[in-house]
Order: C-alpha cells, then structure tokens, then sequence
C-alpha cells in the first residue's frame, strides 16, 4: 500500500497533505523522483497529527507488500549476491547513491555474537520518529523476506525518540526488546544469520519481480502492452542495482536474450538504446528539478564513475552536466 491509499483508508486527504507539505500530486505518478528529505520528514509528521495516527510510520511500513516497490530493487539485489551479509553490504552501497540525508552503518567485530545496523541521520537533516519507525519496520520486514525466515527477529532496537505512550506496533513488528532515548538509532542482529544463503532462489525471484514490474506498469498513465515498454518498465526497477543487463532483464521477463532482441528488433528498437534513452530522461530530471551531486546521479544510472556518465551526457546534450544545470538555473533566474 502506498502513502495515498493507506492516507485514504486512514479517512484522509492524500492530495491535501501532500500540497501541505509542499508536493504536488504528481509526485503519487513518478517513484523514482528525487524528494527533499526534510519535506517527506515533515509530510510523515503532518500525516500522523492530522490522522490522529502517532504510529503512522510504523503502520504504513506494515501495509507495503512482500516485494517492496518503495525500496527500488533492493530485495531484488539478494538473488545476486552470495549472503546476507553481502545483500547488507550491496544495499548500503545503493542507497548511498540515493540519498545525503542519512548514512547506514554495518558494524560486525567478528567476534560477539550480535552484529549490527545503525542508521545515523546526517547534521543538518530533520529528525523525524516517523520516517525512522518507518525505516526500521521496512528494514526488518525486508529482512525477513531475503532471508526467507518470517519467524527470525532483531535481537534489541534502539530509537533516539522518546518512548511513546502506546508501543503495540513495535511489539508486532520487532518482537524484541525495544529502546527509547537511545544515543542512536541502531538495531542489533544475531551474528549468525550474516552466514543465511540469499542467492539462488529464482522461482521466488521471479514472483518478486513480476509484481515489482507490474505495480511501477499500474502507476503509469498509459500502458502499450509493448515490449518496448515492457522492457523499459524492467530497466526503471533495476536502474542503479548494477543489474541492468539485457542478459538479466531477458530472464527476469521469462525469455531468452535471443528471443527479446527480435521483439524488440519488430518494433524497431533495441536494449541499448532504450537504456541509453531511460538514463538520458532521467538525468535531465534530476539536474533540472534536484540539487543531487553529480556523482549521486552518475550512480543512480548506474555509470561507475562522473566520467563514463559525463560523456553521455555531453553526447546527448553537447554540454556537460554542470554546465547545463548551470545554465538552466540561470535561464529561470533571468
């Protein structure tokens, strides 16, 4: 469930928070957007006072279903690594490229017998007991998913926030002791569970990327039923994850790579040049409508460095990406 549905099963106005907190109600169409942070910490707090809701963040990391489309391919990147210390790893990585809001730390001395995960807000960013509960309550649930092991639980969680009056979700949810008042929100792990195979499990892979890809399709405003677009709506959910392979977005649609190109080869395109075309939109978005560093965006299109990214950029464009962020702003200043 998105924030829209949970907001209007919950008796509110999803348009009306969003534009109270500054959005528009395009936002709902476009999931791969840029946000403000501080704007979506003040939209989660606005939406728990005005819906009479204190857990609100817990309760909408409740409702996201088991494949997880507000995370990106994040539980999508356990089918290609070896553990789950190594989706852990791959998943800090990701979302480094995807926010400055806040750092994920992974501390494991290799000795004690619990590991853990802290989340630490950088200076400057607005705190929020919503966002983080509901952070933590997506974390562990994801958890649960990759490790295919729904009965597995943090050892201890760890909150900043002061304790609530009513901590009924975070019992449901963790089913661990929880702290308030904490030095840092963090949750400790059992060691042992590092070691937990994530890779190999296709036939759930698959499920899990077909309703990843349908639900980005159902957000669209007009679906073709293309290959193009089929393809297209692949790419956008793996874009970043260092998976956009036509070797893997072949198998992930249930087709051999052979038998994609000649789809897409009768509707006169190809792998590369819808890649090239998603990455291009994409990158004249984020420099027009976010301040994201050039190399935050040069990762989130999956460019392993600002120079691969900076000379497709100068392909499509002719000019550099500063230089026509630059000079768009002084074009809209003027």
């Amino acid at each position: 469930m998105g924030f829209a549905e949970l907001v209007e099963a919950q008796g509110g106005d999803a348009v009306a928070l969003l534009k109270s907190a500054g959005f528009t109600e395009k936002v709902l169409s476009y999931p791969d957007k840029l946000l403000p942070w501080r704007d979506v910490c003040y939209l989660m707090e606005l939406s728990a006072e005005r819906l009479n809701r204190p857990s609100f963040g817990l309760e909408w990391a409740l409702s996201i279903p088991d494949h997880f489309p507000n995370v990106g391919p994040t539980v999508l990147m356990a089918q290609f690594v070896g553990d789950f210390r190594a989706w852990i790893e791959s998943s800090i990585r990701y979302w480094r490229c995807h926010t400055n809001a806040f750092t994920l730390h992974f501390f494991d001395d290799g000795e004690s017998d619990l590991a853990m995960f802290r989340y630490e807000i950088d200076s400057g960013a607005l705190p929020s007991r919503q966002q983080v509960e509901y952070a933590f309550g997506n974390n562990v649930r994801m958890a649960r998913v990759v490790l295919a092991a729904p009965d597995e639980n943090p050892a201890l969680v760890r909150f900043q926030h002061s304790r609530p009056s009513d901590t009924s979700l975070h019992d449901m949810i963790f089913r661990c002791p929880v702290e308030f008042d904490a030095a840092h929100n963090e949750f400790l792990f059992e060691r042992r569970l590092l070691g937990y195979r994530t890779n190999g499990g296709l036939q759930n892979f698959k499920w899990l990327l077909d309703r990843y890809i349908r639900s980005r399709i159902r957000g669209m405003p007009i679906y073709d039923q293309t290959m193009t677009t089929m393809v297209a709506s692949a790419i956008r959910s793996m874009l970043g994850a260092g998976l956009c392979s036509s070797e893997f977005v072949a198998n992930s649609l249930g087709m051999s790579h052979k038998k994609m190109q000649r789809l897409l080869s009768r509707e006169e395109t190809t792998f590369s040049q819808i890649l090239d075309d998603i990455r291009r939109e994409t990158a004249i978005e984020m420099l027009l409508e976010s301040d994201a560093p050039i190399s935050r965006i040069a990762g989130l299109l999956d460019y392993s460095s600002i120079a691969p990214f900076t000379g497709a950029f100068k392909r499509w464009t002719g000019n550099s990406p500063r230089a026509f962020r630059d000079h768009a702003r002084r074009t809209t200043h003027q």
